[in-house]
């Protein structure tokens, strides 16, 4: 198993779409950077010490923080589709093109199988990680990092959000903690593509999947009112809505995990490959 999933990860993380998706997560978190954070740079000057201020602060501004601009909503719709782009159809590719039936003399399906889910999610976790740390990085080199505190109302972030408390004691972990549950909620959501190789009749359909699957959720959670239960709710650090809940993002992994155990791990024909 381990050659398989040495070759899944190269495969993953060595082609040309793996680094588009980087590229371009890049290039949001870099101008969000240059248009909206080291404008700032010129006002911190102006506070000079004074108590009854507060200067702008990296915590507030970066772009999981910043309820002023655009670039945070534009990242987190994308992303979904960016963690796709490396290896999210390349189940549907061996399948179809006879790589399987190769893959049967080298290993078992079930570890081919682990493989693949493995690649999806590493290859979807970084694109998501990758661009939320260097947006805090350059925000941190141009901003000082001072500890928010929840009396000026600078912040969402309030009683009622989930790990309150916790933003505000502990700012950088929190920062550190909600992107790692980041890049892991849009990976397993990404892992679903997976699921939809075995039934999509084309490689984009598949790509496209994870992605036009979030934004239906999205769309129907604000037309019903629900948008609590929409993954952008708990997504965006910022968190926009309050009184969510830990255990709803949690019921959301497990319900995707049951659905990739059913729906990928398990034969539903007796033509499949398991």
């Amino acid at each position: 198993m381990g050659r398989v999933l040495h070759f899944e990860l190269s495969r993953a993380l060595g082609g040309t779409r793996f680094r588009i998706s980087i590229v371009v997560g890049l290039a949001i978190s870099v101008l969000h950077f240059f248009t909206d954070v080291l404008p700032l740079v010129k006002w911190l000057g102006e506070w000079k010490g004074d108590p009854f201020s507060t200067p702008h602060s990296a915590y507030q501004h970066w772009i999981g923080m910043d309820l002023s601009t655009v670039w945070p909503v534009l990242l987190f719709m994308v992303l979904p589709l960016l963690a796709a782009l490396p290896a999210a159809e390349n189940y549907w590719y061996d399948r179809n093109s006879g790589y399987l039936n190769h893959i049967r003399l080298c290993c078992e399906i079930w570890q081919y199988k682990i493989a693949k889910v493995i690649a999806v999610f590493v290859s979807a976790f970084l694109v998501t990680v990758i661009p939320l740390t260097v947006d805090f990085l350059l925000t941190s080199a141009a901003l000082p990092c001072i500890c928010p505190e929840p009396a000026n109302g600078l912040y969402s972030i309030s009683d009622r959000s989930m790990f309150g408390a916790w933003f505000y004691q502990h700012p950088t972990l929190y920062i550190l903690g909600y992107t790692m549950f980041d890049g892991i909620f849009i990976a397993a959501w990404t892992t679903q593509a997976l699921t939809f190789s075995r039934w999509l009749n084309q490689r984009f359909q598949v790509i496209l999947a994870p992605f036009l699957i979030y934004l239906i959720v999205y769309f129907i959670g604000i037309w019903s009112e629900t948008s609590s239960i929409t993954p952008m709710a708990f997504l965006l650090p910022f968190q926009p809505i309050a009184n969510i809940s830990p255990g709803t993002p949690c019921a959301i992994l497990a319900c995707l995990l049951i659905l990739l155990v059913v729906f990928y791990f398990t034969p539903w024909r007796s033509t499949d490959e398991m």
